[in-house]
């Protein structure tokens, strides 16, 4: 049985120089995209899903302010503007857009994208490729 005690943070657990961390994370975004290699994927859009963790620096805000932390729902609307730019063949390809994307954003140090087809082949419920990138 799990513990619901809480542990506190301690800052000899962090690896030396570095800072605490905080994780927004973005679960099961799902979008229609125009993406797939194979001349049956071409000329249509398929669905994804999309999960996101983002990291930051562990700063409190202050002021109960949205200026004061990252804010995901602009980080969303630059992953749907990528995801409506035109066909893609790679799902590799679609995941460093995104990742670069996120990055760019003030305040992000890492992220990590899990993006899923969801129609790729007769035996499977999805294939996904999970990649993690830093600044």
């Amino acid at each position: 049985m799990l513990s619901s005690r809480i542990i506190p943070f301690q800052l000899d657990q962090l690896e030396q120089g570095s800072t605490p961390q905080r994780e927004i994370m973005i679960k099961n975004a799902l979008f229609e995209t125009a993406i797939g290699a194979y001349s049956e994927e071409k000329g249509r859009t398929q669905t994804v899903r999309l999960n996101l963790v983002l990291w930051t620096d562990d700063i409190p805000p202050i002021q109960d302010e949205l200026s004061e932390v990252v804010c995901y729902d602009m980080i969303m609307k630059d992953i749907r503007m990528r995801m409506n730019k035109g066909h893609t063949q790679l799902i590799e390809t679609l995941l460093e857009d995104i990742c670069s994307l996120c990055l760019k954003h003030q305040g992000i140090n890492q992220v990590q994208a899990r993006l899923e087809k969801l129609e790729p082949i007769a035996e499977a419920e999805s294939v996904s490729v999970l990649i993690t990138r830093k600044k």
